[in-house]
């Protein structure tokens, strides 16, 4: 199989092509990878996070013994659960201080 590493590139090497797919369609908006290097514990999915109406965001917490596809999806907006989708976007920033973001080829 592959390693980690060559899982990680071969990932990244697919949201490039999502990345210029955007681009050639003119999308408004981004579409932003970050890479980091601590262990993680999560992935979080981000949709408007400018917008204060419409922000929403998908979390899946990895849990300890379960395979990352196994684990719970919780999906919230800005406007229907303030409290938790604050306390999501503080450490999605705070995870973005410490990242490194990619860019992508022209």
């Amino acid at each position: 199989g592959l390693s980690g590493i060559e899982k990680i590139r071969a990932a990244l090497r697919k949201l490039e092509f999502v990345a210029r797919e955007f681009a050639e369609r003119n999308y408004i908006g981004k579409f932003e990878v970050f890479t980091y290097r601590h262990f993680p514990h999560n992935y979080f999915l981000a949709v408007d996070l400018a917008n204060k109406q419409h922000a929403q965001m998908m979390v899946s917490n990895y849990l300890f013994g379960e395979r990352r596809a196994n684990c719970p999806v919780m999906q919230f907006s800005r406007a229907g659960d303030a409290i938790l989708f604050r306390r999501y976007a503080d450490s999605l920033e705070k995870l973005q201080q410490s990242a490194k973001k990619v860019h992508f080829e022209n």
